[in-house]
């Protein structure tokens, strides 16, 4: 089992000043932590601009003890990011802000990408990357106006919205009733995306096709799970179960808000964001005990290798299915070694 006593130097150099806003399971050895850089309100209380925050993406490797153990890249000028790991060639992960900025990071990958294009007609994006996911072997990502694209490597992303309408409306601001906020996959031949009021679509690897869903809820999180079956989450955690256009209500809302995350893992289905972590049980989301230090991770999730990351506000935890261990604690890093 791993053990992180980390030291005031470690702490200064990767840490100090950021907290977590994403993460990411590269392997069971292996894992990414997506910080944003802590600021004070600007004079009448007002924030800076998304792009003005510095984001940092720091590697971890979890057996390593001592020098080498972390590193770390700091990004200037990405607005709000989302993290994931892509396989192929190699892997490593890939950071992408709103705008289609790309930054990739391991197996001696590192540094900005080409940002992925905007276009109407032709892509590879045309209404924002407001999600990314890896499915198969590759990073997907989502957004407005029905928006999927697929990195095919570094630097390379190709338009998969052939077939997905672009909805016709009276006025531009209708569009947000339609479109992604997520996207899952069994594998490249059957992933589901979703978004707007009850916008549900499954692509086979060659069409997409739209899927009758039971609400008109706004849809925000996605997830394939190994039983077979796909899981859906509204706003306050209210969630479906079914596939292609068979579904089931399996749980009612748990929180004011919506999840951040959603991930299948050792056979349940777990869901976390800022605020909380659940488990869906046979009546629905439950908030299962945990310690301490891993309700203080709460905010984002990730699954890999049999590895289970959580990473938020106060720190980042990971379980291996056996025990849950606290990889940083920042609450406890800054009593020791000052604010």
């Amino acid at each position: 089992m791993w053990r992180f006593n980390m030291n005031k130097k470690d702490f200064d150099t990767f840490f100090r000043n950021f907290h977590f806003i994403g993460c990411a399971v590269r392997s069971s050895n292996i894992v990414y932590l997506l910080g944003r850089q802590l600021y004070e309100s600007e004079e009448g209380g007002g924030s800076p601009e998304e792009p003005d925050v510095d984001k940092r993406v720091i590697n971890i490797v979890l057996d390593r003890v001592g020098a080498g153990r972390y590193g770390q890249s700091t990004l200037a000028d990405f607005g709000v990011c989302n993290i994931s790991v892509q396989d192929y060639p190699k892997h490593h992960s890939v950071t992408i802000d709103y705008q289609g900025q790309v930054w990739g990071q391991g197996s001696g990958i590192l540094g900005v990408e080409k940002s992925i294009g905007y276009d109407l007609e032709n892509g590879p994006q045309r209404g924002g990357v407001i999600r990314v996911k890896k499915i198969g072997s590759h990073v997907y990502g989502v957004g407005a106006r029905r928006s999927v694209c697929k990195r095919l490597g570094v630097g390379e992303w190709k338009a998969v919205w052939d077939g997905l309408p672009i909805p016709v409306v009276k006025r531009s601001v209708e569009l947000n009733n339609f479109g992604f906020a997520d996207i899952d996959g069994f594998d490249e031949t059957d992933i589901y995306a979703v978004g707007g009021n009850g916008d549900v679509w499954q692509f086979d690897g060659n069409k997409w096709s739209q899927i009758s869903f039971p609400t008109n809820q706004d849809l925000r999180n996605v997830c394939c799970g190994k039983d077979g079956r796909v899981y859906i989450a509204a706003q306050g955690g209210v969630t479906y179960r079914g596939r292609h256009d068979v579904w089931e209500k399996v749980s009612d809302a748990c929180t004011a808000q919506w999840f951040k995350d959603m991930v299948w893992y050792q056979n349940k289905l777990w869901a976390t964001n800022d605020y909380s972590i659940w488990c869906l049980g046979d009546k629905g989301f439950n908030e299962p005990d945990l310690p301490d230090f891993v309700r203080s991770s709460a905010g984002s999730m990730s699954e890999a290798d049999g590895i289970l990351l959580l990473a938020g506000m106060y720190g980042s935890s990971l379980y291996d299915g056996g025990k849950w261990v606290s990889l940083v604690d920042l609450v406890d890093l800054y009593k020791k070694y000052g604010a």
